[in-house]
């Protein structure tokens, strides 16, 4: 940037920085304020011990989101955000965007093997975004739309397997997946429609076959992976007929999804199976308007009969797939007590 563009950039800065923007930055400026622990290893939990992780490393994190300029009359540096930053932010998933440039870089090389350097980029982007959750969670979701957040968070899925699998970001995933997006999904903040242009994307539905391609070609059974596809699907607050085409195409015969969806239910995931249980159940007890269209009977009709299929062909087995055969029976009896209450599906 030359001195003209600097000073400019410099006055735009103190004049008119939209507040969101200068929120975040003095985020970073709070951050690197904060004083380490001098004796780290002593009564630290692991949300502490992460947070002090991203302290350590905050120069490196800011340079992913800002650049510094200098005021050509006064001398004075400042922070402001790098190019096509401040574009995107209407998206609502700021902290992500070093994501989605990896995501673009790799799909733009000739190899697609995500390099170091896109796992040390993409490392460091969840190390912030999960210590400024642990942090400043008020703060964090007042800046951050849980919508663009998920998709964001999910194209890691689409980088490959290099990024998921490594232990490090893998543990980053599922915290801020538990602790973010599983708790506003059960408030009823998650909202996915087939034709929806969030963050970014055309329409979300081609975004999430992708993300179902790649589930069956290199998710190694990958944990997040699952609860990712399946919270998009199941706690989806959308209109029904969204939620239906979205699990008529997880449990489709053509897709070797479900099969691969072997996790098991524990204390990890524990809390989001009684969301998604819970879920079902209030399909169970209230009755809907929507239940007499008869466009969603015809697809109801259509993911029971997968159901079946699946349970029958044992493609979902208790044994091989306990969470996925929890859904599949629960959201079954759901279904078949409807039709024989006196709804015809």
């Amino acid at each position: 940037m030359d001195p003209i563009q600097q000073d400019l950039a410099f006055k735009f800065m103190k004049n008119i920085l939209p507040r969101k923007e200068q929120q975040i930055l003095k985020i970073f400026d709070q951050f690197s304020n904060t004083k380490i622990t001098t004796d780290p290893q002593i009564n630290e939990n692991r949300e502490q011990q992460i947070v002090r992780m991203c302290r350590e490393r905050l120069e490196e994190i800011r340079s992913l989101y800002l650049e510094q300029i200098e005021d050509t009359t006064t001398g004075r540096r400042t922070w402001i955000f790098a190019k096509g930053i401040v574009d995107i932010f209407v998206n609502e998933a700021w902290i992500l965007i070093p994501i989605r440039k990896v995501l673009d870089a790799v799909n733009q090389r000739s190899s697609t093997t995500p390099t170091s350097d896109d796992i040390e980029i993409i490392y460091l982007c969840l190390l912030w975004t999960v210590a400024l959750f642990l942090e400043k969670p008020s703060l964090f979701k007042a800046l951050t739309s849980v919508n663009a957040f998920c998709v964001r968070l999910a194209e890691v899925f689409l980088i490959g397997p290099e990024i998921f699998c490594n232990e490090s970001i893998n543990e980053l995933i599922g915290i801020i997946t538990n602790k973010f997006l599983i708790e506003s999904a059960n408030k009823k903040m998650l909202k996915f429609q087939l034709e929806d242009t969030i963050a970014g994307l055309d329409a979300f539905m081609p975004f999430f076959v992708d993300l179902l391609k790649c589930f069956e070609e290199f998710s190694n059974g990958n944990e997040n992976f699952c609860l990712i596809i399946l919270l998009i699907i199941y706690l989806n607050n959308s209109p029904k007929i969204n939620k239906l085409k979205m699990a008529q195409t997880l449990w489709s015969l053509q897709r070797n999804v479900v099969r691969q969806m072997n996790i098991l239910i524990n204390d990890n995931n524990g809390k989001f199976v009684d969301f998604l249980l819970n879920k079902l159940n209030e399909e169970e007890n209230i009755q809907e308007e929507e239940g007499e269209d008869q466009n969603i009977i015809q697809e109801e009709n259509k993911l029971l009969s997968l159901y079946s299929i699946n349970l029958n062909q044992k493609i979902v087995t208790k044994e091989r797939n306990p969470f996925l055969y929890l859904i599949a029976t629960k959201h079954l009896d759901i279904l078949t007590k409807k039709k024989k209450g006196g709804v015809n599906i």
